[in-house]
């Protein structure tokens, strides 16, 4: 389990890692706190620079986005495939598409260079069936050939 923006609850909470946003608790300080070189840290990146910036912070994936408009996040309409175009092949990071992503845009965004997987929030917190949307996403990113981990 990955918490947002939130790496005080991630830890309180044993969770698994947090993923934290431009405006939030950068990963070089989560790393210093007790517990945190434990967690998984992902980072929001928004453009080239900040893809750039994320492996010196110590943070294990890049999510980049937003790929669509998203209820989650509004305001942000940054689509990140130009940047993610310009990243050479030796990239460090594993990439995640971030932003208004559903089932039937996985095939999409899967295509774009160094995506290797999604992370989503309201397509499912908004879902009717939140269990049903989950096996919906696993099923596009099995067709995809990105099964989950």
């Amino acid at each position: 389990m990955i918490v947002n923006d939130r790496a005080d609850v991630a830890l309180a909470a044993g969770a698994d890692g947090v993923h934290v946003g431009s405006g939030d608790v950068p990963p070089e300080a989560v790393r210093a706190l007790p517990g945190g070189a434990e967690l998984v840290i992902g980072v929001t990146c928004h453009t080239l620079e900040e893809l750039r910036g994320a492996p010196p912070t110590g943070a294990d994936y890049a999510a980049a986005g937003a790929f669509f408009p998203s209820p989650t996040k509004p305001s942000v309409r940054a689509d990140p495939r130009n940047a993610l175009s310009a990243l050479p092949r030796s990239y460090p990071l594993p990439v995640y598409a971030i932003g208004g992503v559903t089932a039937g845009r996985c095939a999409e965004v899967l295509r774009v260079p160094h995506v290797e997987g999604v992370v989503v929030s309201s397509t499912v917190q908004a879902a009717a069936d939140p269990a049903a949307a989950l096996r919906e996403l696993r099923a596009a990113l099995d067709r995809a050939g990105r099964g989950v981990g």
